[in-house]
C-alpha cells in the first residue's frame, strides 16, 4: 500500500511537471493582459477627463467673457423677473408666462440678447446657449426657441447644477459628461448677476446655460479608437512572447527530465556493475558444486534432474546479470567500432531461422553496398537482435517482419527499419517504451530497448518508434557512416 502511494505521488509530480509549461504561459498572459488592460484604462481615463477639465475651463471663459454684454443687453428682462418675483405677480402657467414676456418685456433688448447668443454660439463651437430666468423659463435662446417657455434639462439638472448656481452660490454648475444617442455632451450653468448703477451685484437674475457637442470629444473617440488598436497589438505580442515562453519552457523541462534520467541511469549503472560482480563469485561457486555433485550421481539417479535444473537457473540469472551489465556500461564505439550492416543483418536473420524453423519469417531490403557504421559489430549485432527478436515476438499472424537497410544523406548516414504488423503499442506505453525497467512482456526484463537506445546514442545516432493499436510497430534507427580514409 505504502509503495502504491509513493508511486501515485511520483506520477502526479510528473504530469505537474509536464503541464507547468502549459499553465506558466498562460497565466503570464493572463497577468499581462490584466496589466495592459488596466494600464490602458488607467491613461484612457486620465486623458479623457484631463480633456473633459479642458472643456470645462473653456466653457467657463467663454461665458465669463460673455457676462457683463449679456447682463447689459438683458438687464431690464432680468431686473423685470427680479422685481415680479419678489413683488409676486409673475404668472404661474406657460400661457401666462408668454404673455408677460410679450407685454413687459422689451423686444430690442431680447433681440439683442439673441444675436449675442448666437455669436457666442458660433465662435465659441458650442451646441446650444441659453439664457434662463431663475424661475426656469427661457428668456433668449440662440436657436430660437420662444421667450416664456420651459427651459428643458433644467429639472433634471436641478440637484447638481442648477441649485447649486442659485441656492448655493457658487460660480458655476457642472453637469458630467453624458451621452444622447450616441454623442457625448457637456453642460455648464453660469449665474449671470444684475447690474445697478454700473456696479455688479450679488442678486442673480438669470443663469446661462452653455453646451457642447461631440465636436469637442472628436479627439477623444480618435484616442480611443487608437488605443483599441494598440491593445491589440499588446495582446498578439503578449500572447506571442507567452508562446515562446511556454516553448521554451517545456524545452527546459526536457532538458531537465534528460539530465535527471541520465543521472539516475549513471548512478544504476555504477550500483548494478557492483552488485553483478559480487553475484557472479556465489554463481560460479553453485554452478561448479552442482556439476560436481551431478558427476557422482548415477545416469538413473532422479536427483540428476534436480542438479540439471540447479545449473539451469544459475545460467540464466548468469544471463541477467550480464544484461544488466550491458545496459550499465554499454559501449558501442571501442577499438574496432566498425560494422557492416548488410554483414551483420544477414547473420542476425541467419540465426533467427536456425532457432525457430516455424517462426515469423524475416524479409530483408538491404544491398551490400550500404556503408559501415561507425558502431562496433558486437554492439549493431546486439542492438538488431533485439529489434527483430521484439518484432517477432509481437507478431502472431503469421505475417513477415520487414526489414530495410539504405543510405541517406549522400551516403552519410545509414537508416535501418524493423516493421512489424502485430498489434501494436498503445499510446499511455508509448512513451515509457525506452525507459529501462519498463516492459509489457511477462518475464521480460525491460532493458531490451533502454539498451538499444544508449547503444545506439553512444555512437551518435538516434532510434524512434512509431505504433499504433492494431497496425504494428515500426523502429527506425539512424547511424553515422564511419569515416572513409584512403
Amino acid at each position: 500500500m505504502g509503495f502504491q502511494m509513493a508511486l501515485q505521488r511520483i506520477l502526479n509530480r510528473q504530469s505537474f511537471h509536464s503541464s507547468a509549461p502549459f499553465y506558466l504561459a498562460l497565466l503570464l498572459l493572463v497577468l499581462s493582459l490584466l496589466v495592459s488592460l488596466a494600464g490602458g484604462w488607467v491613461l484612457y481615463t486620465l486623458f479623457r477627463e484631463a480633456k473633459e477639465d479642458e472643456l470645462e475651463g473653456r466653457l467657463v471663459a467663454i461665458a465669463k467673457a460673455a457676462e457683463p454684454s449679456l447682463a447689459s443687453s438683458a438687464e431690464f428682462s432680468m431686473l423685470m423677473l427680479y422685481d415680479g418675483e419678489k413683488s409676486g405677480v409673475l404668472p404661474s402657467d406657460d400661457a401666462g408666462w408668454e404673455s408677460w414676456f410679450k407685454l413687459h418685456a422689451d423686444f430690442a433688448d431680447l433681440s439683442r440678447t439673441t444675436y449675442t447668443l448666437q455669436v457666442l454660439r458660433d465662435k465659441g463651437g458650442l451646441t446650444s446657449v441659453t439664457l434662463i430666468s431663475p424661475q426656469k423659463r427661457i428668456i433668449a435662446d440662440a436657436g430660437g426657441a420662444r421667450s416664456g417657455s420651459v427651459a428643458p434639462f433644467v429639472d433634471i439638472d436641478r440637484s447638481i447644477a442648477w441649485d447649486p448656481v442659485l441656492k448655493e452660490g457658487a460660480e458655476k454648475g457642472t453637469v458630467p459628461l453624458y451621452e444622447y444617442q450616441g454623442v457625448p455632451y457637456k453642460r455648464l450653468y453660469i449665474p449671470i448677476h444684475i447690474y445697478r448703477d454700473g456696479q455688479q451685484t450679488d442678486e442673480i437674475g438669470a443663469v446661462l446655460r452653455i453646451e457642447a457637442g461631440m465636436e469637442a470629444f472628436q479627439v477623444i473617440g480618435r484616442f480611443r479608437t487608437q488605443g483599441m488598436i494598440l491593445g491589440a497589438i499588446v495582446t498578439a505580442l503578449l500572447a506571442t512572447v507567452a508562446l515562446l515562453f511556454h516553448r521554451l519552457m517545456r524545452l527546459f523541462a526536457r532538458i531537465q527530465a534528460s539530465a535527471a534520467h541520465r543521472d539516475r541511469l549513471e548512478a544504476m549503472g555504477l550500483l548494478t556493475a557492483g552488485i553483478a560482480h559480487e553475484i557472479r563469485n556465489p554463481l560460479g561457486i553453485i554452478r561448479a558444486l552442482s556439476e560436481a555433485v551431478s558427476g557422482e550421481l548415477d545416469e538413473d539417479n532422479p536427483t540428476g534432474e534436480l542438479v540439471k535444473d540447479i545449473v539451469g537457473e544459475v545460467e540464466r540469472l548468469n544471463s541477467l546479470v550480464g544484461q544488466y551489465l550491458t545496459f550499465a556500461q554499454p559501449d558501442a564505439t571501442e577499438p574496432g567500432g566498425e560494422a557492416r550492416p548488410f554483414e551483420v543483418l544477414q547473420a542476425v536473420v541467419k540465426l533467427l531461422d536456425k532457432g525457430d524453423k516455424q517462426a515469423v519469417p524475416v524479409e530483408l531490403d538491404a544491398a551490400e553496398s550500404v556503408p559501415p557504421v561507425r558502431m562496433n559489430t558486437s554492439a549493431l549485432r546486439q542492438v538488431l537482435l533485439n529489434l527483430l527478436m521484439n518484432a517477432r515476438e509481437a507478431t502472431h499472424n503469421g505475417r513477415p517482419v520487414h526489414v530495410r537497410c539504405h543510405t541517406l544523406r549522400g551516403g552519410t548516414q545509414v537508416e535501418i527499419v524493423v516493421s512489424d504488423q502485430g498489434e501494436g503499442i498503445p499510446p499511455r506505453d508509448r512513451k515509457r517504451i525506452f525507459d529501462p525497467f519498463f516492459t509489457t512482456k511477462a518475464r521480460g526484463s525491460g532493458l531490451g530497448l533502454s539498451i538499444c537506445r544508449y547503444l545506439v546514442a553512444g555512437c551518435g545516432g538516434t532510434i524512434a518508434l512509431e505504433s499504433a493499436p492494431g497496425e504494428g510497430t515500426t523502429v527506425q534507427v539512424i547511424l553515422p557512416a564511419a569515416v572513409q580514409t584512403i
